[in-house]
């Protein structure tokens, strides 16, 4: 009977090991994805800080939904009417699946009226969708509140 509970304990112990392995590995993976998030839009942020059309179009997938152009019109507009003056936020969730990346996060922003000068904080409920193309992370679509606008 001795010689029986052996092999089920050692049978045991491989499957336990196993289970801790894949799950240590799905850590390592949800981790980078996380970090390549986190410094995609704070890369974003900054970029528009500084804004120039023609330098933020590159950040921008040609495929971008709905409209490129539209969505280039709409943060540049924006951009004019409030200086963007400090951005925080907080990653909700990140999903990866082939060429995209697709993350939700709340975000608060401190902006200054170009006419006023007046300080305004806004906050907001965001996801930022991204496409791998030429090995390069571009926007793709943005969706509920956007963290570029006014």
């Amino acid at each position: 009977m001795r010689k029986l509970y052996i092999p089920i304990i050692a049978v045991f112990c491989v499957i336990i090991a196993g289970c801790a392995s894949v799950h240590s590995f799905a850590d390592i993976s949800i981790t980078d994805e996380r970090n390549l998030a986190q410094k995609l839009i704070e890369d974003d942020f900054s970029a528009f800080s500084q804004f120039s059309k023609q330098f933020f179009s590159q950040r921008v997938s040609e495929s971008f939904i709905p409209d490129k152009a539209s969505f280039l019109n709409e943060l540049e507009n924006s951009f004019f009417t409030a200086l963007p003056i400090d951005m925080s936020f907080s990653l909700d969730k990140v999903l990866v699946k082939g060429n995209k990346l697709a993350a939700t996060f709340t975000w608060q922003k401190k902006v200054s009226l170009r006419v006023s000068n007046d300080l305004i904080l806004k906050e907001g409920m965001g996801e930022m969708v991204y496409i791998k193309e030429n090995n390069k992370w571009l926007i793709y679509q943005v969706r509920e509140d956007s963290l570029f606008t006014f």
